[in-house]
């Protein structure tokens, strides 16, 4: 399973509409390397971060784990698909939770999960407390995944008083969670649209959460942070607005200033039957949604074609269900990803619950057995 982060520097002496770009540096990072995790997750932690570290040091399978291909380029146009399932492509395009919530007038029901109530968001995961629990399982893996809690080259600035951090899309808070309880001096904000996931991490006295829809501009303004995190929004942006979530991205980050972009390949390497079906089947149904399930390869060009910054991209690579503990949860991360997603996928397979659950518990089992 491939992600891939990129790090954009926005230019000092440029008008924001004119950005300079410079050139591409590429490095190529296997998360079995044994790097040392420089910017740690904080004491709150430690137990789970150190196990974790010395337990992909001890675990001899860097050869065996494969590297996302950053050569690899692909889109929806072209990518061949070979699932046999026939999709509902009207549940694809169309699809909105069923029921509304009788209490919540922002939340919806579906399949015994809530989900958010904003109808102009493509959004299909839901927010509630299970899906809370994974993305904090997801953040762990990450982390872990990329080495570090973040690339930006700002430990500088996040030592001293002053410094405004925004975590973008932050669910449960986890990763500005962390990040303010590692860099107390730090004045750590963080939006979400979905207000119902923000997870006690509100506690901490550097950090704020503010209610927001990135699709509708953000709630802050210009030039006022001096770094800003993304991660994994690619479910939750059209394919014909991330033009804009990277102008807006840019809008708020002070010259000088670093944004941050992870993204995962939808494409999971060495899988099998049943794991293949799905995959192929969910990208399909994201590319019927309007979403860019191929915004792993597009995005550096995205980013070029603006005029922006493009400093450095990261590439790294997480085993499903074999390779220790970190793949351990990560095959957790996406079997109730896959449980979150069931009633959105249930109606575009149309599969009845015990049919797609039998394809998704086939599918964790193959991802050991093939060394997805």
């Amino acid at each position: 399973m491939g992600n891939k982060l990129v790090l954009i520097k926005r230019s000092n002496n440029t008008p924001q509409s004119a950005m300079s770009t410079k050139k591409i540096i590429t490095e190529t990072t296997n998360m079995f390397s044994g790097v040392e995790i420089t910017n740690p997750l904080p004491s709150s932690e430690t137990v789970d971060s150190n196990s974790l570290t010395a337990e992909l040091k001890s675990n001899e399978i860097a050869n065996e784990a494969s590297p996302a291909q950053s050569s690899l380029i692909l889109n929806s146009e072209n990518k061949s698909l070979t699932s046999s399932m026939k999709l509902n492509e009207k549940a694809a395009e169309k699809w909105q939770p069923q029921y509304a919530h009788m209490i919540r007038p922002d939340a919806r029901l579906d399949n015994l999960r809530r989900f958010h109530n904003i109808e102009q968001s493509p959004y299909v995961l839901p927010a509630d407390v299970e899906e809370q629990d994974r993305l904090e399982i997801q953040h762990l893996v990450l982390t872990h995944c990329f080495g570090r809690l973040f690339h930006m080259p700002i430990e500088d600035i996040i030592t001293k008083p002053g410094a405004r951090i925004l975590d973008v899309g932050c669910g449960p808070g986890s990763w500005a969670r962390d990040f303010a309880t590692a860099y107390p001096l730090c004045e750590v904000h963080a939006v979400d649209m979905a207000k119902t996931l923000f997870n006690g991490a509100e506690t901490l006295p550097n950090i704020f959460f503010a209610e927001g829809n990135l699709l509708d501009g953000l709630p802050f303004p210009d030039n006022h942070f001096d770094a800003v995190f993304q991660r994994y929004l690619m479910l939750g942006i059209p394919k014909d607005k991330w033009d804009f979530t990277i102008s807006e991205l840019l809008r708020i980050t002070k010259p000088g200033g670093f944004v941050e972009c992870i993204e995962p390949n939808t494409k999971i390497e060495q899988v099998g039957p049943n794991g293949q079906k799905l995959v192929d089947g969910a990208y399909q149904a994201y590319v019927l949604r309007g979403l860019d399930a191929d915004i792993y390869f597009n995005l550096p060009d995205r980013i070029k074609k603006s005029g922006l910054n493009v400093e450095s991209q990261n590439f790294a690579s997480l085993p499903i269900g074999w390779g220790g503990k970190v793949g351990e949860l990560n095959s957790l991360n996406l079997k109730m990803a896959g449980e979150s997603l069931k009633p959105f996928l249930m109606k575009v397979f149309d599969l009845t619950g015990q049919e797609f659950d039998k394809m998704i518990s086939d599918g964790v089992e193959e991802h050991k057995t093939y060394k997805s």
